[in-house]
């Protein structure tokens, strides 16, 4: 992968053509399977993950609660929010003895 994809790749910013979404066209798209939106907020969730990954590893668990994320646009929003939904439902699936 060419260097310049590869920094888009872990960029937490949406893509130029996706900015302009409403919040219920990202989530319609979602739906469709292939859909060019859909597989930008998978690749906003991922960039999503690393940086919240790379944040607990550095400062422990307690930084979690800290993290905030600069969202800009509807679409980066939605990630954002599917993000904490998949950590949530880890977190509950694990017990409370992984959170010690």
């Amino acid at each position: 992968m060419p260097e310049d994809d590869q920094e888009s790749a872990r960029s937490t910013k949406a893509r130029p053509q996706f900015r302009g979404l409403e919040e219920t066209d990202v989530l319609r798209e979602m739906e469709i399977e292939n859909s060019a939106a859909g597989a930008e907020v998978t690749r906003l969730v991922a960039a999503y993950y690393c940086k919240f990954k790379t944040a607990i590893h550095e400062q422990g668990l307690a930084a979690a609660p800290a993290m905030m994320f600069d969202v800009s646009c509807p679409i980066e929003k939605v990630a954002v929010f599917t993000l904490i939904t998949f950590v949530e439902k880890e977190l509950l699936a694990s017990g409370p003895e992984s959170r010690n």
